[in-house]
């Protein structure tokens, strides 16, 4: 996450706490069976927006949601799908909340929060 405080510029690392929420949908994401049951996100639904769904061993699955890396900032669908998703980080809920710090002690407790 990137804001912006005065003339500064900080850049936090949130949603990657894979104890709390599964950290985001990207152009390759691979997500196992138990990480997915954990956080009651449905595989048929994230396979319903996926351009590739590939099964592989031991419970994990491959998907790819879009022709190329680059084209995650259109990828509305997938964006859509982790907003429905609550077990799914998605920025827009932290971004209000971070966004609102006056400086920044503040930003980072909202942040931690996020983590």
């Amino acid at each position: 996450m990137t804001t912006k405080q005065g003339v500064n510029t900080i850049e936090s690392w949130v949603g990657r706490d894979t104890r709390k929420y599964i950290p985001g949908l990207y152009w390759l994401t691979l997500l196992s069976t138990a990480l997915a049951e954990k956080h009651n996100v449905s595989l048929p639904a994230i396979e319903g927006v996926a351009l590739e769904h590939i099964e592989l061993e031991d419970g994990q699955h491959l998907f790819r949601f879009y022709e190329e890396p680059e084209k995650w900032r259109c990828a509305t669908e997938v964006a859509k799908l982790c907003s429905s998703l609550p077990g799914v980080f998605n920025i827009e809920k932290a971004r209000p909340q971070i966004e609102s710090a006056k400086n920044f002690l503040d930003l980072n407790a909202m942040v931690k929060n996020w983590k």
